[in-house]
């Protein structure tokens, strides 16, 4: 069992009742309605990540078992159906939009209201970053809603349906931002553009990620709508939803 606390509400929770598997031999056929990948994308394209995903094929192929790609890069749907011989209706992208971190691994700054001695006896904290938990975009929509469903009836988080235009020039343009932040040692979102020159690189780097092949069909529309003050504005609402917990600190 792990003690989990919520920033969403100052309380512990006891997370328990699941079981581990070790090796892809205990993946039989049918078995499981989702699996979910959470490999970062170098883990997923080296030989292990790879020989892992031709095993999560040979076990799916022609059952029913949905595929999750939770890995966050581009382009990655094609070349998992290509490597797995998944059907594409098999197959959709997610991404985690709860932040959770070990305490104990960590020290962030405090806001009120947060609890210090309940997090202090977690093995995980964590927080919503917005009004959802988990994301899916719709390149396989009927698994995609499907599993929607099934994950909110749980009563604690919610799971969102993106196109998969939205979910391909939102996701992977967010780490522009990530890097510019690093090189400004983690400011406040309101004060991201102090450096302008920087700032104006780290734009143009979103709006180059949001042009690349794959991403062509929301390309327009998202390039037209982005810029330094869109992407800051961005950032300070989800400053906002993250608190309690210390945004700039967790990343």
């Amino acid at each position: 069992p792990q003690v989990l606390y919520s920033y969403d509400d100052g309380t512990l929770k006891t997370f328990a009742g699941y079981d581990c598997i070790t090796t892809t031999d205990e993946i039989a056929r049918g078995a499981f309605d989702y699996v979910l990948l959470t490999l970062d994308g170098v883990a997923l394209r080296s030989p292990d990540g790879v020989s892992l995903v031709k095993a999560i094929g040979a076990a799916t192929q022609g059952s029913s078992t949905k595929v999750i790609i939770g890995t966050i890069g581009i382009g990655l749907k094609p070349w998992f159906i290509d490597l797995s011989g998944l059907c594409k209706d098999q197959v959709f992208n997610g991404a985690m939009s709860i932040m959770a971190y070990p305490p104990a691994g960590a020290s962030l700054p405090l806001h009120p209201p947060t609890d210090s001695a309940r997090l202090a006896q977690a093995d995980l904290a964590y927080v919503h970053g917005g009004g959802q938990g988990f994301i899916v975009d719709d390149s396989a929509s009927e698994a995609a809603h499907r599993f929607c469903e099934i994950y909110n009836r749980c009563g604690v988080s919610m799971c969102e349906v993106r196109a998969a235009s939205a979910f391909d020039t939102s996701i992977p343009a967010l780490f522009p931002i990530f890097a510019a932040s690093d090189l400004l040692g983690w400011p406040l979102a309101k004060d991201l553009g102090a450096d302008a020159d920087l700032w104006a690189l780290t734009t143009e780097a979103v709006r180059e990620i949001q042009g690349l092949a794959g991403m062509r069909e929301a390309e327009g529309e998202a390039q037209a709508t982005t810029t330094g003050q869109s992407l800051i504005d961005m950032w300070k609402a989800w400053e906002a939803a993250t608190l309690p917990m210390d945004l700039q600190a967790f990343n």
